[in-house]
């Protein structure tokens, strides 16, 4: 039997992930989950029912054993979800979902609500942590740690020990060199080469990438 499922977000990232789901053909998309207006384009793609994020919905869904996934790229609009759902229902369960057309190696830790999309590939004893995004065409090798929220663009290669920052993000094509930590709450600019350690709160661009400025 199917796992009911719900996508949490109707924008064009929620149209990946509904693809995903499609691909895995062990989920039945029960629905769609906003607080906002549903993007144009996604209008022409749903087709199921459309709900609010509130606690009656939340409840019902806990009931029926209905578990979700967030697709929204942004990672501080991910937490603001899940710290929403949280205060409204403690019983509701996030699934992981791992692209039937990534490579998963051996020993990689991949923790609830994570998404992993098409063509990754994950290097053995790597640590995904909750709500983390790899986006399509990633590669994260060896003994990377990804802390919750962060997330990477299109086509982002990280090489062996790199540790990944809670809310950080690593923008489309951007490379980080081995063993470079990247702080809390980064944004490396795309198509950047990191070869140093990136402090907290701050944004990176460049090959190398140097410190453009300090987030408030």
């Amino acid at each position: 039997m199917k796992k009911k499922i719900v996508i949490f977000g109707a924008g064009g990232h929620a149209i990946v992930i509904t693809n995903e789901l499609k691909k895995l053909k062990r989920f039945r998309i029960f629905g769609y989950c906003i607080n906002n207006a549903i993007s144009s384009g996604a209008k022409k793609f749903l087709s199921n029912k459309i709900f609010n994020i509130n606690k009656a919905n939340l409840q019902m869904m806990s009931r029926l054993s209905i578990s979700g996934v967030i697709a929204i790229g942004d990672n501080n609009a991910r937490k603001k979800i899940v710290d929403e759902v949280k205060l409204l229902s403690n019983n509701f369960k996030w699934e992981k979902i791992i692209s039937k057309d990534s490579f998963v190696g051996e020993n990689v830790e991949v923790d609830d609500g994570a998404v992993i999309m098409s063509g990754c590939v994950i290097g053995p004893f790597t640590k995904i942590k909750r709500h983390c995004l790899v986006n399509t065409g990633s590669i994260i090798e060896h003994e990377n740690q990804l802390d919750e929220y962060s997330s990477t663009g299109p086509g982002v290669v990280t090489a062996g020990n790199v540790k990944i920052g809670k809310l950080s993000h690593l923008g489309i094509g951007a490379v980080v060199k081995e063993r470079v930590k990247i702080g809390k709450n980064v944004i490396i600019g795309g198509n950047s080469f990191v070869n140093k350690n990136c402090i907290n709160n701050s944004i990176y661009f460049g090959s190398p990438a140097k410190l453009v400025k300090k987030k408030i």
